[in-house]
This record gives structure tokens, sequence and C-alpha cells, in this order.
């Protein structure tokens, strides 16, 4: 009896946390930019500058963002995901941002790691590198914890999936379910 009394308490106080969220942003995960964020520079694969507000505006349809690294394992591991998942939903563009510490390493990461794989999508490079201190404003504003990082955009950029760190993540079929 008295081990039931302890479950049902340990279930009552748990409850809130299980059943909280369900495809719900928290109140930390922004639905937008801030501006340091869009003027944040990135570099693509012929050198050229530009800021994450020209990339990410004017987009035909929703938006993936995958912050990589050509070092990063479980980046390498997911690309067969990613393909599946561009098959599944075509009409979804990639923006791929890469965080490795110097553009000859991005380079040969997309010739090595990308070959192998059918993978739309814009390349771009943070001259930044990856660094919990780091004055890259698209980092920080991120909160960047962990590679690969998926972020969902809508038509307009405002952000739909702040925080999901699998490409197979289900909070996507609610906004992406044909």
């Amino acid at each position: 009896m008295k081990n039931k009394f302890y479950t049902n308490l340990l279930v009552l106080l748990l409850a809130p946390f299980l059943f909280s969220g369900c495809g719900k942003k928290s109140a930390q995960e922004p639905e937008n930019f801030n501006p340091e964020t869009l003027n944040q520079v990135v570099y693509d694969t012929q050198e050229n500058e530009y800021s994450i507000g020209e990339i990410v505006k004017n987009q035909a349809s929703f938006t993936v963002l995958e912050v990589w690294a050509s070092w990063c394992g479980d980046c390498v591991k997911s690309l067969p995901k990613v393909e599946y998942f561009q098959k599944k939903y075509p009409y979804v563009n990639f923006i791929f941002l890469s965080v490795d510490d110097s553009a000859e390493d991005w380079q040969n990461g997309i010739q090595k790691h990308f070959a192998n794989h059918h993978i739309n999508g814009e390349h771009y490079f943070f001259n930044t590198g990856w660094a919990k201190d780091s004055s890259n404003a698209f980092i920080n504003w991120a909160k960047l914890d962990w590679i690969p990082r998926y972020i969902l955009l809508d038509q307009n950029g405002k952000v739909l999936v702040y925080n999901a760190q699998n490409i197979d993540d289900e909070i996507f079929e609610n906004f992406l379910k044909p």
C-alpha cells in the first residue's frame, strides 16, 4: 500500500513535466532572429560574404538550417536521414551552416561527406569556428551546445522548430505533414 502511494505521488509530481510541450515552444525558444543574428556574416563556397538575414529571407517554402561540421561524427551519420527527409519533403529548402575551424576543412568535408548522398542545399561557413564564448551572434542566439542542430523556418523566416538534434524528430511532422 505504501509503495502504491509513493508511486502515485511520483506520477502526480512528474506529470506536468512528462506531458508539457508536446511540440510547443518553450518560453526560451525564440520565434525570430534578433538583429545581431541576422547580421552575422557567413561565406559561401566561392568565398562570397553574406549575412544570415540575406540567406534566410525570401525563401519560397519551409527552410531547414542545419548546423554541422566536417569533424562531427553525428553530423556525418545523419546524412542518410537528411537525404531521406529531402525525398519525403522535396519542397523544403536546406541551408547548411558549418562551424568548422577552417574553410579548407569545410570545403573538404562537403566534398568528402556530401558526395555520397543526393542532398540539395546551400552551404555556408562561419569563419568563427564553434566556441562557447564565441563572438558569433548566430551561435549565441541558438545557444548551440550540440551538432548537428536543425532549425525549421517558415516562408517568412519565423522559427517553427528551434532545437532539434535529429532530422527525423517527429516535431517536423507537426509543421510539414502533407
